[in-house]
């Protein structure tokens, strides 16, 4: 009796540990979908078209990003000067995380020897089985689907845009069109400004752009997004035969 006693013990604190631990993982994962998180970016241009630059313009252009998850708890501060990157800051719970770069593993070569090394065998890799080329009407899903995806995130990010853009393309023409192309977007508003330089070629101004959203809603988005697409579909009919298959070969057992 006292080794069943001191058994059940045991297994009644390992059931006590799992279901802690269970808890926990609950915990952590309602908290990543449901606490907020907050992001803002700024980017600031002075260019100008010049033929003998190597890009075909002249000028600095800055910007900057900021993460914030759970009210702080993670952050993460980016900087940078074109395609340059110069800052890039990560602190969880206030403690600053350094963040290196990736080394290049240079590649080791071979010791020389005077006998040459004898070249492994390659191994022969299985023939690959030929997709099915995606129909005109699964094409049109995917495309639509997409542009839903892009609104529902769009609506999730609580997006706010402020600035101040004068822009200018090499034909006249391309700019008007560029700018009415915004204008059907509805992107320029009331803290938004954005004018057409039909002259000069250029790109002068800032724009910011901030918002917050709940990754509870990007995930609701891209899982109803996935649902509709024609891959899911396959996968889900693949999934019921599987499952028909096993309860008529078990019924015919029985």
């Amino acid at each position: 009796m006292g080794a069943v006693s001191i058994l059940a013990g045991i297994l009644t604190v390992l059931l006590w540990i799992l279901g802690v631990a269970a808890g926990l993982l609950l915990l952590i994962v309602a908290a990543v979908l449901f606490l907020p998180l907050d992001f803002s970016g700024r980017v600031e241009a002075h260019l100008a078209a010049d033929e003998d630059s190597d890009t075909g313009y002249t000028g600095t252009a800055g910007w900057r990003a900021f993460v914030r998850w759970a009210w702080g708890v993670v952050s993460m501060r980016a900087e940078g000067e074109g395609t340059c990157l110069m800052v890039l800051q990560l602190r969880i719970c206030g403690l600053r995380i350094p963040l290196g770069q990736r080394s290049k593993k240079a590649a080791s070569a071979p010791e020389q020897s005077g006998s040459k090394p004898k070249k492994p065998k390659r191994a022969k890799k299985p023939k690959k089985q030929r997709k099915r080329a995606p129909t005109w009407e699964e094409i049109q899903v995917y495309i639509t689907e997409g542009w839903r995806f892009l609104r529902r995130l769009w609506a999730a990010m609580r997006l706010r845009l402020r600035g101040d853009v004068t822009f200018g393309l090499d034909d006249p023409a391309e700019t008007g069109l560029m700018l009415a192309r915004l204008y059907m977007l509805g992107i320029p508003g009331h803290n938004l400004r954005i004018q057409a330089d039909f002259v000069y070629p250029r790109l002068d101004g800032w724009l910011q752009a901030s918002g917050r959203t709940y990754p509870i809603e990007i995930a609701a988005a891209a899982l109803r997004a996935w649902w509709h697409l024609p891959v899911c579909r396959r996968w889900r009919q693949r999934l019921k035969s599987r499952f028909t298959r096993k309860n008529t070969y078990a019924g015919g057992r029985a």
